[in-house]
């Protein structure tokens, strides 16, 4: 179990210095869990797996991701699930929880994001979303074609989604029509 846990160590993000203040995954028989630094088991080892979905483990304010069969939830480092497996995809970018999720009758996955809470902040209704620093590139179906628009993390709109393309440009946006 020591070698398994300092191999999982080094695996997930780094020197084992670093990591030696935040909790680890471990394995044990096929299914998942997370140490504290001194090898206390902070979340038994029930889950498919632990960590984001594009194969990264991090902790952002004591919540980390899990996996159940096919779906992604949030789980704080307590032991208590945040959010059900409800999510096809799950990771963090720019601190926030990104997600997709697919619902009945949808023929695509639609991304939103998610609080430390669970709480959604923008709402699973857009096609893609690129999170920057205190905004997101948002971008909807019309039809056959794909229109953008810019949202606060609040969800409120600073750029109507009426665009065919937005690229950020620092603290600008460049907006255009074809």
């Amino acid at each position: 179990m020591r070698i398994l846990y300092f191999f999982l160590l080094l695996s997930f993000g780094g020197s084992a210095l670093a990591q030696l203040n935040s909790p680890s995954v471990f394995v044990e028989n096929g299914k998942y869990g997370l140490v504290n630094e001194k090898g206390k088991v902070l979340i038994p080892a029930k889950y498919d797996e632990i960590g984001w979905s594009d194969d990264r483990f991090s902790v952002i304010d004591q919540v980390t991701g899990y996996r159940v069969d096919e779906k992604w939830g949030l789980l704080s480092i307590k032991n208590k699930e945040i959010t059900k497996p409800n999510f096809d995809q799950l990771y963090v970018e720019k601190s926030q929880f990104l997600a997709s999720s697919s619902s009945a009758g949808l023929a695509s996955k639609k991304w939103g994001t998610l609080s430390a809470r669970g709480k959604t902040v923008i709402p699973f209704v857009y096609d893609h979303v690129m999170l920057l620093d205190n905004s997101a590139i948002v971008t909807k179906k019309n039809g056959n074609n794909y229109f953008s628009g810019v949202v606060a993390l609040d969800h409120s709109v600073l750029i109507p989604i009426l665009f065919t393309s937005i690229d950020p440009l620092g603290e600008q946006f460049s907006a255009c029509n074809d």
